[in-house]
């Protein structure tokens, strides 16, 4: 299974380095993103878009994280749109106890999912037996 770091490399080779790319996770992801492979080198291809994960507040503990999404962050959500890459949003989405993990999971089960993704998201997946 490749990095992160290396499909979003592949998205910038399909898709070019002008078009604004956003990888959204969720905000119990960003708290440990300083353990995932070439973490810094992410916003040299895409935006983060942070998510609410639980209930309870989630805080960077690691000290060198916090002050890159310090540095990193914007409030101005029309920044995601005008650029294409560099910056961390944290969306005010309504909190879903979901993960990709548990769509995954449903999706390989062959459950059905249509509350969690668009169908064509769900027909892509199938097609390319991603995940699978």
């Amino acid at each position: 299974m490749p990095y992160t770091i290396d499909t979003l490399k592949e998205l910038r080779k399909n898709i070019g380095y002008k078009r604004p790319l956003g990888f959204i996770i969720g905000l119990d992801n960003l708290v440990t993103l300083n353990q995932w492979h070439k973490w810094k080198e992410l916003l040299i291809y895409c935006h983060l878009i942070v998510l609410p994960r639980t209930l309870h507040k989630k805080h960077i503990k690691n000290n060198i994280l916090k002050a890159w999404v310090k540095n990193k962050t914007t409030r101005n959500y029309l920044l995601l749109h005008s650029n294409s890459n560099g910056y961390i949003f944290f969306s005010n989405t309504p909190y879903v106890n979901i993960s990709s993990t548990k769509i995954r999971l449903l999706l390989k089960n062959n459950f059905s999912c249509p509350n969690l993704l668009p169908i064509s998201v769900i027909h892509y997946i199938k097609k390319y037996n991603l995940y699978i």
